[in-house]
Order: C-alpha cells, then structure tokens, then sequence
C-alpha cells in the first residue's frame, strides 16, 4: 500500500519529524522505504532514508523525490524540489528501516483485509471493524437516505456518554432531524464535496471527517469518522480515502441500483407483486432481519413510470431522493414503476406527515403517485399494491392537476371502472330505469337526469328545485310521472343505491366514449 511523508510523520512522531513536503497531503505514491546510495536513480515512488551529513551536495531532484534524514539536512535540501522529513532524535539508520518497513507491513496487512473482506462478500460493516485501529475514532457509514449502513465503536476505549446517545438515534433519522439536514447550509455543500473534508462541532458537539462516495457522479453514501477519541491530522484525511475506496468495491457487490436496500426484503416483496407464494416462516424470518414485524402497520405509494432523458435512469435517481423523506421504507422499481413500501409502526412520522413531503417532491416534478390504505397484515401487499396502483390510474383521469391520489377516495369510480369491462352497462340498469330511458328518447323529455340529480341531493325538494329551476308543482307534477314510469319504490334506500350506482356506470361508459 503507498503511504505518504504525513502518514508516516504522524506514525513515527516519537521521532519529532520536521517536514517540507510540497505534495498535497491526500497523494499518497510511496511504495516502500530503501536506504539512499549515491548512484540511486531517484523516482517519485521510493522513499529514501539517509544521515543528513552523509547527503550529496547535488542531486537530481527533476522526479521531486522523498527522503527521510537522520539529523539536519544541507540547506540547499530545504528549498529544493523534494518531500522531506528530518530529525535530530537519535536512531541508527538500519532501526529506521526497520520501522518504516514494519509501518508498511501494517498498512499493506490492513489493505490485504480490506481485499479480503470484499472478496467474501462479508457485511459493509466488516470493512469498518478491520479499519478502527487505523483511525481511532468511531466510523460510520450512511447512505444518501440518511439510512445508517454501520457504525464502528472501538469497545476497549470509552466514549463519552454524550456520543453514545447521539449515536444511538443515529440508526433511523426522524422527519424532524431529516429537515433539520436538508435545511442546515452546511450539510447542503457537504453533499457536493469531492475529497475528504471535515464538518464542523455545530449540530452534534464534536467534529466529522467525511468522504462522499458516489456512483457515476451520483451521490450514493458517505463514510464519516467522528473525532471523539483523538483530533483529526492529514492523515487522517489521506487514510479515509483508502478505506472509502473499499466500501465503493463492497457497495458494488451488494448492488447499486437497490443501495442499502434490503435484498432480501425486496425479493420477498417482488414475489408477493407477481402474486407468487411466499412461506409464512420465510417472510417473518426477512421482516425479523428488518426489525419489522408482520403485523406492523403499512402503507403502499406507488409511483407512475418516468420516461428517460438520454440515458439516465429517472426512476432509480428519484428512488434516491424520495427515499431520504422518511427511513423507514423499502422500494422496488416494479413493472416500470416506483412502488415504496412504508413501515409505520417503526416511523416517528404519521402518513400525513410522509405524503405531505412526498408530495411537495411530486409535485415539483409533476409526477402522479396513488396511495393505498393503511394495513397491518404484511402478506396482503400484493393488494394494498393494487389500490394504489388503481388510485394513481384513477386520479389522473378524474383529477388531472393533482399529484397524489388516495385509494379511499376513489372506491366508488373504481368499483364502478371493474363493472364496465367486458360487458354493456344496460346490465346494470333495473328495468324501470330502462324504460324511463326509452320514454326520454322517445318524448324528448329528461326525466332521467331528474331523477339522478334528486337521488344525488338525498331526496331533498328544495335543493333539486333549486339546481333546476323547476318550480315546486311542476317538480311534483314530473316526479309522480316519473314514478309511473319506473314503478320502484324510492322510499327503499337499496333501490336508491341500486339507481345510484347505474347512474355511475353510465355516466363512466360515456366518458370512456
């Protein structure tokens, strides 16, 4: 693994090393240590030990080589173009080698791990353990959503009590918290930061170095160090990115397109969409690896199909984003379509709550979603899938200028939708509804739409004569007509509701026409 002259200053400080390095502490491209010999071909990558007395008075410095020197360097070396550390503590040149060399062990055995972790697919978090004697300080890693992957905590060395409480309600962020972020100036620009930077004590008490990693320019995680145990150095910055790049490995073998996505969960969910069987046992068990529960209480928002622009995947990217609203959710690009799944038993957030910020995202996008009810049996997601998927159908077509559609709204025009297929609405009609229809056909007259508009008005005189302008005899003169026609008993509220509802079916086959 390459180290750099800050990593190795801070790793050897017993020897108080004084530096001129003219690199950027984050480039590291020191391969290993050897010991300088006066016919050596100085390149960028060795790392060349040397009593500073026994240094030549001319160099090619042409490659800005970097040296280590035991005692104070000629002068020439201090404004010249090369990495240097020097120092006056007394070691043997041979027991500097030695050091450096099993520094590079150390490192090369960390890297090694990391490999070896990756290689196993074992757990992200796995990555973090191997790595906290290297920072000495608590790490963590959270995806875009505010969804914490891990948190590491160095068990053989106490952290303040005042941590460990901010900690803990690190594993699921409230809506409170989750505004309180998206609206902090600070956290907005750390999310566009491209190398190691470092946020300020303000919110949490204490400091954080950060490295976001990303996926194609996008923004998926970020991996963050917490500075309670020991400050922060360079080379703490130059180390995260070793570590961030093997979680970048690790996150590509676990799936980009679902990051931190409960595979298991999702495939449970893709079975229950094709209305496939599931074992009950096998749902628990994945719900139990959630921390759900198959009585929990749920909802379904599913979301219309975006069409691409060039070659981006919209629904992926809005998954992202939409998924950062609330943690407590699971998505799964179904169909062409975004269908979340939301846990309210496990949320601080009531559905309001939710679907109000969904909502303010939808709209702005102008994008359609329909939302089932809520429910508590986790095995009936294949039908609470369809109420939302029926409620975003059915919204569209009756409010076209609205963006979220709730299925409870609309059970009538879809029990009605289900009566018009494969079928002609006269079946629907009762007779007398039939032959008030012919007698309106053929006498011109509109007793039909009367009789709707006062069905619709609960039977009330005043309200229908008030709609229609008719006066009240004249009202009373057409109902009795009306009447004979139909030879129904209106008192009787199943006939109403019967009349009523082939009101709907025709008014839907007219507008389907």
């Amino acid at each position: 693994m390459e180290l750099n002259l800050q990593i190795i200053k801070e790793d050897l400080c017993d020897l108080k090393f004084e530096s001129r390095i003219l690199d950027d502490y984050l480039v590291r491209q020191l391969t290993h240590p050897v010991i300088f010999t006066p016919e050596a071909l100085l390149t960028e990558d060795r790392l060349y030990i040397i009593e500073g007395a026994k240094m030549p008075g001319l160099l090619n410095l042409k490659n800005r080589p970097s040296f280590i020197c035991i005692g104070v360097p000629p002068s020439y070396l201090l404004t010249s173009n090369c990495n240097l550390l020097y120092t006056t503590e007394a070691i043997h040149l041979y027991d500097l080698l030695n050091r450096l060399t099993d520094l590079y062990q150390l490192y090369s055995q960390w890297e090694k791990k990391l490999q070896s972790i990756n290689n196993q697919r074992l757990p992200l978090k796995s990555l973090g353990e191997a790595s906290i004697d290297i920072f000495r300080n608590p790490i963590s890693l959270y995806e875009s959503s505010f969804k914490t992957v891990f948190i590491v905590v160095d068990k053989r060395i106490p952290v303040p009590e005042s941590y460990v409480a901010v900690a803990s309600t690190f594993d699921y962020l409230s809506i409170d918290e989750v505004n309180k972020l998206n609206t902090d100036l600070e956290y907005n620009e750390a999310a566009t930061k491209t190398e190691p930077a470092i946020y300020s004590d303000r919110l949490y008490g204490f400091r954080t170095l950060f490295y976001n990693i990303r996926s194609d320019g996008e923004f998926i995680a970020r991996l963050c160090i917490d500075e309670i145990i020991r400050p922060f150095t360079d080379r703490d910055s130059a180390l995260i990115k070793v570590l961030a790049d093997a979680i970048q490995l690790g996150l590509h073998q676990k799936d980009l397109n679902n990051l931190n996505q409960p595979r298991e969960l999702q495939s449970v969910l893709k079975r229950l969409l094709d209305h496939k069987l599931v074992p009950a046992e096998k749902i628990e068990s994945v719900l139990r690896e959630n921390k759900w529960l198959v009585n929990d209480r749920y909802f379904c928002v599913c979301i219309e199909q975006l069409h691409p622009d060039k070659d981006e995947d919209p629904m992926t990217a809005l998954a992202y984003h939409l998924s950062r609203i609330n943690t407590h959710n699971c998505f799964i690009i179904y169909q062409d379509n975004l269908v979340f799944l939301f846990n309210l038993s496990k949320s601080a957030s009531t559905q309001d709550e939710i679907l109000d910020l969904f909502g303010q995202q939808l709209k702005a996008s102008h994008i359609h979603a329909g939302i089932s009810s809520i429910f508590s049996d986790f095995k009936n997601f294949y039908y609470y899938h369809l109420q939302a998927l029926n409620a975003a159908t059915l919204g569209k077509q009756i409010e076209p200028s609205a963006c979220l559609f709730h299925f409870e709204d609309y059970i009538l025009p879809f029990i009605v939708s289900k009566c018009t297929v494969k079928t002609i609405p006269e079946l629907f009609c009762p007779a007398g509804l039939l032959r008030l229809l012919e007698y309106d056909a053929a006498k011109g007259t509109d007793y039909a739409e009367l009789l709707r508009i006062h069905l619709s008005n609960n039977m009330h005189i005043a309200e229908t004569t008030r709609q229609t302008f008719l006066h009240r005899s004249t009202f009373i003169y057409r109902m009795e007509k009306i009447s004979d026609i139909l030879q129904m008993d209106l008192d009787d509220p199943d006939v109403r509701l019967t009349l009523m509802f082939a009101f709907k079916i025709l008014k839907q086959v007219k507008r389907e026409s």
